[in-house]
């Protein structure tokens, strides 16, 4: 029993280190499924399983050096960002619709972009709230001052989001 159920993980494994979803120009009927090439079969899969089931990715995709793991998830989120670079960077050449989300997205875009703006400003656009956190006396009033800090976005200190249980993913609790 324990072996068809070791049998069954290892072929499990296998078959899900094999599959690789990366788009293509082919189209979506040759974009998907077991990609044989992704396997290292000069060796056997007994002797070194992890070389067999991904030595052929590896080959094909080393290690950047900036990275401490590099895979199918690493190439999605490289192509989406760079696809949203340059949608958003197209967006900044041109004029849009006053309130827009074009023009908002350009804006940010183009603010963020200006360093020459920055840098005349200095901490000029802080000083409020430096001012702020340096007429904090007591306790209560730093706890008043991160609370107002997170209700406007900012998480000083720690975070707090609703998420699940990592035990049971039905109640939603605070974290």
């Amino acid at each position: 029993m324990k072996m068809k159920m070791l049998m069954g993980a290892v072929s499990t494994a296998l078959l899900l280190s094999s599959f690789t979803v990366l788009p293509t120009d082919e189209g979506p009927e040759k974009n998907g499924g077991i990609k044989k090439e992704n396997r290292d079969e000069s060796v056997r899969p007994g002797d070194d399983f992890y070389q067999y089931a991904t030595g052929g990715w590896r080959k094909a995709n080393p290690l950047p050096a900036e990275y401490g793991r590099y895979g199918s998830f690493e190439v999605l989120e490289q192509k989406t960002n760079q696809q949203l670079r340059d949608l958003i960077e197209e967006l900044s050449k041109t004029q849009h619709p006053q309130g827009s989300v074009a023009q908002k997205v350009a804006d940010v875009y183009r603010l963020a972009m200006d360093t020459e703006t920055r840098t005349k400003q200095g901490a000029t656009p802080l000083k409020n709230d430096l001012k702020a956190i340096a007429s904090i006396k007591t306790v209560d009033q730093l706890f008043n001052h991160i609370a107002q800090m997170m209700i406007t976005g900012s998480s000083p200190f720690f975070g707090c989001r609703i998420g699940t249980y990592r035990e049971d993913s039905n109640p939603q609790i605070r974290k």
